[in-house]
């Protein structure tokens, strides 16, 4: 399992109000999704150069399991100003409210990555680097990971 760095936001709605009396040409509502949790499938192959030092590389798949989404209001005025205050929904009608533009907004629900990495190996201690760089391109500002492990084998 693996969380995914960072959030997913974008806009979902844009809702062309008009509102001259309270200054509001219109808003849009802003979807985030964020703690997002992964199950990763790796697929690799390692070759060892000596008997302390090996290398990795391969394949991941990377499946999600959930994520936590919320959404906001941001109100515009008329030069398109962003509305600091109350936002929308406290004087806002749903028949005023028109016309509206959906855009979808989602967390990727597969991700492909490239995995690398290296390790040494003294005695029954292994400690390793691996790099994970996505294949897709996603909102996801930074789809990377660097991770560093120490084992310990017990006898």
């Amino acid at each position: 399992l693996s969380p995914a760095p960072g959030k997913i936001s974008g806009v979902s709605k844009i809702v062309y109000v008009n509102d001259v009396i309270n200054n509001t040409r219109e808003y849009h509502e802003i979807t985030n999704y964020r703690k997002l949790l992964y199950a990763d499938i790796p697929l690799s192959l390692g070759v060892r150069f000596s008997k302390n030092f090996s290398v990795q590389a391969g394949l991941q798949t990377s499946f999600l399991l959930s994520r936590k989404s919320s959404t906001q209001n941001i109100s515009y005025d008329f030069q398109m100003n962003r509305i600091e205050g109350n936002g929308v929904g406290s004087f806002y009608s749903p028949t005023a409210a028109v016309p509206t533009q959906f855009f979808n907004v989602k967390a990727p629900l597969m991700d492909y990555r490239l995995i690398s990495g290296i390790n040494y190996q003294m005695n029954e201690i292994s400690i390793g680097l691996q790099y994970q760089g996505s294949l897709r391109k996603t909102t996801i500002p930074k789809n990377n990971l660097l991770s560093l492990h120490l084992y310990y084998q017990l006898k």
